[in-house]
């Protein structure tokens, strides 16, 4: 694997292209979430995809990357560890989005909701993540982990720390 940039360094080619550049934030996260959703279509060809949301701007992409999907017509579970009510900034326009379309979405109860999916969207914790993944973010990472499913992280797997070292959870 070649490291392009580190979490640290991705978060500051973010900020300058919102602040310096004058890029807004919802257009670099549409842009990602539309290209990640080519890449979950490629992987998935016609499976059901969960796409496991947490409350970060990651989640904001995975609440996006669900639209993108049942858009092209895919059987999509968005499972989450937030309660939307809790999301901010583009994460919080990126779930009021979905919303709007009435798409389903629940919240985290056990491993069983990823079981019989063919791909699993990891936007649960992105580069913001710092320590070890505790309560019900660990039992998703645990979820994942364990799924027979095959698995497309977005930015990074959840429980990697941003910066290169060993995982810092489950």
């Amino acid at each position: 694997m070649q490291w392009l940039a580190d979490g640290k360094q991705m978060r500051e080619i973010d900020r300058r292209a919102i602040e310096d550049f004058g890029v807004p934030g919802q257009n670099l996260m549409e842009a990602a979430v539309a290209f990640a959703a080519r890449i979950a279509a490629d992987l998935s060809p016609r499976g059901p995809v969960a796409v496991v949301t947490g409350a970060g701007n990651n989640g904001g992409d995975g609440w996006g990357i669900a639209r993108h999907l049942a858009a092209r017509s895919y059987q999509v579970k968005v499972v989450t560890g937030a309660d939307p009510d809790d999301l901010q900034g583009d994460a919080a326009i990126q779930y009021m989005i979905y919303d709007s379309l009435g798409l389903a979405w629940e919240k985290y109860q056990g491993p069983g909701q990823l079981a019989d999916c063919a791909l699993i969207v990891d936007a649960l914790l992105g580069t913001g993540m710092k320590g070890e993944p505790r309560g019900t973010a660990a039992e998703i990472i645990a979820a994942i982990n364990s799924s027979p499913g095959a698995v497309l992280a977005v930015d990074i797997p959840s429980g990697l720390p941003a910066e290169f070292a060993l995982p810092a959870g489950p």
